[in-house]
């Protein structure tokens, strides 16, 4: 698969009334002086929860598939990450404690099935951009992009169930599951054990955001007014004959995921679309890539791009698609952030698949 800096962020829309771009001149009360990632608040909720925006941060973070997220696993992993603070870590020093301790809940795909649960410590911003590598290989680094998400904060001890409570509460008053993926949220705790009054606890909810590093693909397309299911078997073939030996260098090239289609709006309903395929060229050729010798294939290079990305099931057809970027489009807080004039969708399994993954994507501007 590409490679992905990030696989998750969060954002949605505004769907009442409220303050708008409140800015964060200094870090809220409840990051309790130290460092956290910075905000501001896009939009207040007569409900009582927000709208936030985020800065781009850099965390160490862990993770564990489990059915439960049980009070032992909870430890388990801040201590991983607590040893990584206090001086596992390729430079051997203790780095400061950040808030809040955000934890991310991506759901199995059944009540008896397991959930993926991952925990991160923000990086103080000092260490940032010359950041200590984990001694723990249970432990990585991940960057968080800009995001947008849905908080809602509440105070006390709380148990796993009242985080599921209170995500519960807040997926309620939004009200339109639209508007978020169902797939995943996130919990964040900002107070240590010792702190017994005026706790701060929050849950968020949204959708992807990903950013994609530069990657070479090859692709074809076609201009035509309506994209047929004869198009796209004729693009995919195209392609596919292209790994299979119909090359410069005669060489079998192993599948990639997903297949890429970017989609490019004629300038009215009546006139052609561009439509194009894209296979990614495996990593270990991207540096030196056979040509097609199909001449209605090619080799293109993408640049970095960061895309609000939107996932569902099923075997979708074209109509399918569009309703899945219409949702997508509507949940974006502002259509200036994203690039109206083409959208890609991504494919990730084949015919035989059962439990398959789909996603269409906006480029973010």
């Amino acid at each position: 698969m590409i490679q992905i800096l990030l696989s998750m962020a969060l954002t949605s829309s505004v769907i009442a009334a409220g303050i708008p771009k409140i800015e964060q001149d200094q870090p809220p009360a409840f990051c309790n002086k130290l460092d956290c990632p910075k905000f501001e608040t896009v939009q207040t909720f007569k409900e009582g929860y927000e709208l936030r925006r985020y800065q781009p941060s850099k965390w160490v973070a862990t993770n564990v598939s489990a059915i439960e997220f049980t009070r032992e696993i909870n430890t388990e992993m801040f201590y991983k990450l607590f040893y990584y603070i206090a001086g596992n870590n390729s430079k051997h020093m203790k780095i400061p404690m950040t808030a809040p301790v955000l934890t991310n809940i991506t759901h199995g795909a059944g009540p008896d099935c397991e959930s993926l649960f991952e925990m991160h410590f923000m990086i103080p911003f000092d260490l940032q951009d010359d950041t200590p590598s984990p001694t723990d290989p249970k432990l990585y680094i991940t960057t968080l992009p800009q995001i947008e998400a849905y908080v809602r904060s509440f105070g006390g001890f709380p148990q796993q169930n009242d985080y599921v409570k209170a995500v519960s509460e807040l997926a309620d008053e939004i009200k339109d599951s639209s508007k978020y993926n169902e797939a995943f949220y996130f919990e964040a705790g900002y107070d240590g054990p010792e702190r017994f009054t005026h706790r701060h606890n929050e849950v968020w909810l949204g959708y992807e955001i990903r950013r994609y590093e530069a990657s070479r693909w090859v692709a074809t397309n076609k201009t035509t007014m309506e994209y047929t299911d004869q198009d796209r078997r004729e693009m995919f073939f195209r392609l596919f004959h292209y790994i299979s030996g119909n090359n410069t260098q005669d060489l079998k090239i192993p599948m990639t995921s997903p297949v890429l289609t970017k989609v490019s709006h004629g300038p009215g309903p009546t006139c052609e679309s561009d439509f194009f395929m894209y296979f990614m060229i495996p990593f270990n050729m991207q540096a030196n890539t056979p040509k097609p010798t199909d001449s209605k294939a090619y080799i293109v290079d993408m640049p970095q791009m960061d895309v609000f990305v939107k996932s569902f099931g099923g075997r979708p057809s074209e109509d399918d698609k569009i309703h899945q970027l219409e949702l997508l489009a509507s949940e974006i807080v502002d259509v200036n952030q994203f690039e109206s004039s083409f959208f890609f969708t991504a494919g990730y399994d084949g015919p035989y698949t059962l439990n398959r993954h789909n996603e269409v994507w906006l480029a973010k501007i």
